[in-house]
């Protein structure tokens, strides 16, 4: 099974370490420079310094690239997420969103900028 995790943040960039030693994980970067050091380097020291990735982990920043040859796709959840998910299911993927607490939740989306 081909794993692709979108986006090469702390969060995205640990998932993608965790599924690479049972599955081939691609790594979508939006910078091609953070992709570069995952590949020659296998760091992501602007996200998990001083963290040695695995080598068998790649990362690519073309995204059709990233989603050609995916069984999965695994996106971090927040609003850009949710967006991303919704945009996924629209272009015929099969979409799972995982929630860790119950709706309605009392909690909004970046409600650290949200006033109240």
């Amino acid at each position: 099974m081909n794993v692709t995790v979108l986006g090469a943040g702390s969060w995205g960039t640990t998932v993608a370490s965790l599924t690479t030693a049972l599955n081939p994980t691609i790594l979508w970067a939006r910078n091609p420079e953070v992709a570069a050091e995952i590949n020659d380097s296998h760091t992501n020291a602007s996200y998990l310094p001083s963290v040695t990735l695995p080598r068998r982990l790649r990362s690519t920043a073309d995204i059709d690239e990233a989603v050609q040859s995916a069984d999965v796709l695994i996106v971090g959840a927040g609003p850009s997420g949710a967006a991303t998910a919704y945009w996924l299911a629209e272009a015929g993927w099969d979409v799972i969103v995982v929630e860790r607490k119950r709706f309605p939740r009392d909690k909004t989306c970046g409600d650290g900028l949200t006033p109240r």
